[in-house]
C-alpha cells in the first residue's frame, strides 16, 4: 500500500513539474513576443523622430522587410495586414483584392471571429494568419500597414498609428552652358545628382535601346549627330525620368599607335636589336623607341613567351555591332605565324592611363584543351651576358632561349631590365610548330591559328581582324565592352625551332577598322 502511495506521489510530482516547465516556456515565448513588438514600436518611433523615410519594402520568408533611409531594417510578421490601393481602386491586403473600394485614407483593419481580415468592419474574405478575435491589447503589436500616396501608416493594436514617408528618388543633371557637346570616338561621362536612391535601379536609354544600367553614364558614339537620351532612376515607390540631349561632333584622328606606355620583351634573338638598345638607356627610353618605331611604320619584337607592349591611341576604338573593329599588324605569313595574345582595356577611371581592368581577346585556340591558363615563366639573366638564357615555369618545366649565329648582340636578355630574373604571366597557347623536313634537314613550319591573334594571319587576311566582342574577363566570361583605349600584346607560345630559334611575336602597328586608313 505504501509503495502504491509513493508511486502516485512521484507521478503527481512529475506531472506538476512538466506543467511548470510548459508554463515557463509559454511565459518565455510571450516575453520574447513582447520584446519583439516593443522593438518594432521603438524602431518606428525612432524613425519618425529622426525624420527617416522608407526606401524599399518587400516580403521575405513570411515577413515584410522594410528598409529605412539610414540603412536599418524593420521586420513585420505577415500576421499583420499589408494594405495598399490597387489599380482598380480597391483595398489590397497582402497582394489580394479585398473587393472593398478604397476611400483614400487608412482603413481600420481587424481580424474577424471567422479568421478573415475586416476592412472598416466589412468582411474581405481574405484569411488572416493571426488569431481570430484577438486585438493584442497587451502589447503594441502592429495590426496593419497601409500604403497611400507615398505614406506608410503603421496601426498598432492599442489604436496608435505612426507614419513614414516613402521616398521616390529625385534626380537632376547639371547641364553645362551650351549643352552637352562631345567628339565622336571619345568617352561621354555624365554624373547625375540623385537623392533617395537606396535600392533604386538606373537606366540610360537611347530611344528604346538600353545603353547603361549604371548611375553615371560612360558611353561612346562613333557616328556624329544629335542624340536624345533618357535617364531613369526608379525604386519601389516611383521613378524620375530626365531627358538628356547630346551633340556629337566629328573629330579628326590618326589611325595608328600614338603612345607606347610599356615595352618589355622577353629574351630572344631580336631583343636589344629591334629596337636597338644603347648602354645606359632605361625602360622609359626603350618605350619611347618602340613608340617611335610604331609611329614610323617600323616593327618591334616581343621576344620569347610573355614579352609585351602596351599601346594607346588618340581616340577610343569603338565596338561596332556585328563588325570587326581593329587589326594588330605583324609580319605573319603562311607557314610563319608567331601568335601574340591580345589584351584590351578601356579608360574606366578617366585618367588616360592603362591602369584599369584588362580583358583577353579569346581567339580560336582559347578553348582548346592544350591551352594553359595562369601560366608563369621566369627567365634568368645569363652569366656571362652572352650565354643562353635559362628559364623555369610553374609547371615544373625548364629550358633555354638559345643564341644562334645570325644574331650576335651582347645579350639576348633585355639589358635595360636591371633585375637578375624576369617573370611573365598569362595564357599559354598550344605549340603551332612542326618540322616539315627531316631530323637531318629541318624545315620548320609555324601554322596559323584561324583567328584572334597578332602576327598570326597576314595583315590583309579577314582573319587578322579582331572583334572586341571576343573579349573575356579574368574568369573567362564574355564581356560587352563599348570600346577600348589600350591594347596589350604578348608572345603567346613558348617554343623553339632548331636553327630558327625561339618563336617571338612582332608588332608593326594597330589599325582601327572604323577609320579611314589614311587618317
Amino acid at each position: 500500500m505504501k509503495r502504491i502511495l509513493l508511486m502516485c506521489i512521484a507521478a503527481m510530482m512529475l506531472l506538476v513539474s512538466g506543467c511548470y516547465k510548459d508554463d515557463i516556456n509559454d511565459l518565455k515565448n510571450e516575453v520574447d513576443k513582447l520584446k519583439e513588438q516593443m522593438a518594432q514600436y521603438e524602431t518606428l518611433l525612432h524613425a519618425v523622430n529622426s525624420q527617416l523615410y522608407i526606401t524599399s519594402y518587400e516580403m521575405q520568408d513570411s515577413k515584410y522587410v522594410i528598409t529605412l533611409s539610414d540603412g536599418s531594417e524593420l521586420f513585420v510578421l505577415n500576421s499583420s495586414a499589408f494594405v495598399s490601393i490597387g489599380e482598380n481602386g480597391n483595398w489590397f491586403i497582402d497582394g489580394e483584392d479585398s473587393g472593398q473600394p478604397a476611400k483614400g485614407q487608412s482603413p481600420t483593419i481587424t481580424i474577424g471571429k471567422n479568421g478573415n481580415w475586416l476592412v472598416d468592419g466589412n468582411d474581405t474574405g481574405v484569411p488572416a494568419s493571426g488569431v481570430p478575435g484577438e486585438s493584442g491589447k497587451d502589447a503594441p503589436a502592429i495590426t496593419s500597414v497601409s500604403l497611400i500616396d507615398h505614406v506608410m501608416t503603421f496601426t498598432f493594436s492599442d489604436g496608435k498609428t505612426l507614419q513614414l514617408q516613402i521616398a521616390a528618388p529625385q534626380a537632376s543633371i547639371d547641364v553645362p552652358s551650351g549643352g552637352f557637346v562631345f567628339n565622336n570616338m571619345q568617352w561621354i561621362r555624365i554624373e547625375p545628382s540623385v537623392k533617395d536612391f537606396d535600392g533604386a535601379t538606373f537606366r540610360w536609354a537611347l530611344g528604346e535601346k538600353e545603353i547603361s544600367t549604371e548611375k553615371n553614364l560612360l558611353h561612346v558614339f562613333d557616328i556624329p549627330g544629335n542624340y536624345q537620351l533618357t535617364f531613369t532612376v526608379k525604386n519601389d515607390v516611383g521613378e524620375t525620368r530626365l531627358p538628356v540631349t547630346l551633340t556629337i561632333n566629328q573629330a579628326a584622328y590618326i589611325n595608328a599607335v600614338q603612345r607606347v606606355y610599356e615595352y618589355l620583351p622577353a629574351p630572344g634573338q631580336y631583343t636589344n636589336k629591334m629596337p636597338l638598345y644603347i648602354e645606359g638607356e632605361t625602360m622609359t627610353d626603350m618605350a619611347q623607341k618602340a613608340e617611335d618605331a610604331l609611329k614610323n611604320n617600323g616593327m618591334i619584337c616581343l621576344g620569347a613567351y610573355g614579352g609585351y607592349v602596351v599601346m594607346g591611341f588618340d581616340h577610343t576604338i569603338v565596338n561596332v555591332a556585328n563588325e570587326r573593329d581593329f587589326i594588330v599588324k605583324g609580319n605573319g605569313y603562311a607557314g610563319s605565324a608567331e601568335p601574340g595574345i591580345i589584351m584590351v582595356s578601356y579608360d574606366t577611371n578617366g585618367n588616360s592611363l592603362p591602369d584599369d581592368e584588362w580583358y583577353e581577346i579569346a581567339g580560336a585556340a582559347h578553348h582548346l584543351p592544350a591551352t594553359i591558363r595562369n601560366y608563369e615563366i621566369t627567365y634568368y639573366k645569363p652569366d656571362p651576358a652572352n650565354g643562353n638564357v635559362r628559364w623555369t615555369d610553374n609547371r615544373d618545366g625548364e629550358g633555354t632561349v638559345d643564341r644562334n649565329s645570325f644574331h650576335a648582340q651582347a645579350s639576348y636578355y633585355p639589358l635595360w631590365h636591371n633585375d637578375d630574373k624576369l617573370t611573365f604571366k598569362g595564357t599559354l597557347l598550344p605549340t603551332n610548330l612542326r618540322n616539315a623536313g627531316t631530323p637531318e634537314v629541318e624545315r620548320w613550319t609555324l601554322d596559323a591559328y584561324e583567328w584572334g591573334y597578332a602576327d598570326n594571319q597576314p595583315n590583309t587576311s579577314e582573319n587578322a581582324k579582331i572583334d572586341i566582342d571576343w573579349a573575356v574577363d579574368v574568369n573567362g566570361n564574355p564581356v560587352k565592352l563599348k570600346g577600348v583605349d589600350f591594347i596589350k600584346v604578348y608572345t603567346g607560345v613558348n617554343q623553339k625551332a632548331g636553327w630558327l630559334g625561339e618563336t617571338s611575336t612582332e608588332v608593326s602597328g594597330v589599325e582601327d577598322l572604323h577609320l579611314q586608313s589614311d587618317n
